[in-house]
């Protein structure tokens, strides 16, 4: 499975394209290292945390290679004024 997901990257990245890969993983991490993150130049976790009866949306990047980023989780909201990011702790 990685080579052939190498192999679908690999012209892409020869044209500078960006590209998004989305996909849904088991692990309660969110986070699946065994073979597309080693691949992926960023991840970025969508996920919702529940606590007594109430779901929270956040997002965080896991990783985005030759940048420095923040590791904390940030709660997207969507209105009619669009999408709005705001940092904050969840967990």
């Amino acid at each position: 499975m990685r080579k052939r997901l190498y192999h679908l990257l690999e012209p892409l990245r020869r044209e500078n394209l960006t590209t998004f890969l989305i996909l849904e993983t088991a692990d309660s991490s969110g986070f699946n290292q065994e073979f597309e993150g080693y691949l992926a130049d960023g991840i970025i976790e969508l996920g919702v945390h529940t606590k007594d009866d109430t779901a929270t949306r956040y997002l965080k990047v896991r990783k985005m290679r030759a940048s420095s980023h923040s590791m904390d989780s940030h709660i997207p909201t969507v209105s009619n004024d669009g999408l709005q990011i705001y940092k904050g702790t969840i967990f």
